[in-house]
């Protein structure tokens, strides 16, 4: 779910998004621009990058408390956890990306608008 400059392909105080997959976005688009009406794109985007990197926060001390938790109380993972470990591998993609596969089935948008070309992205306003 992280932001990964989304406003560079939609201009968060004026773009336009589309109606599919969502047919509420235009409404969730337009109470947030009401919301933030006062605020300039840079504002907006510097709150949207402070806002991603404190769930990323979040997240990454739920993984470390997970990954402890499972070793210290002999949790289901323990031994997948270890063997990664032992294998020096990315514990962060191996927690997301194998040991809890599903947390990967992230809803993505797709953005169009004339001046970017269409492509998957996650939208955070």
């Amino acid at each position: 779910m992280s932001f990964y400059d989304q406003f560079t392909f939609l201009e968060p105080k004026n773009g336009v998004v589309p109606y599919y997959p969502l047919s509420r976005l235009p409404d969730i688009v337009w109470r947030a621009r009401h919301l933030l009406k006062d605020r300039n794109s840079d504002e907006i985007v510097f709150a949207a990058e402070t806002i991603d990197w404190m769930i990323e926060q979040y997240f990454e001390s739920e993984r470390e408390s997970f990954i402890q938790d499972q070793i210290e109380n002999n949790g289901w993972a323990k031994e997948q956890l270890l063997e990664a470990m032992n294998n020096d591998r990315n514990m962060e993609a191996f927690v997301e990306y194998e040991l809890l596969p599903e947390k990967n089935e992230a809803f993505d948008l797709v953005c169009c608008t004339p001046s970017a070309p269409c492509g998957p992205t996650s939208l955070i306003l």
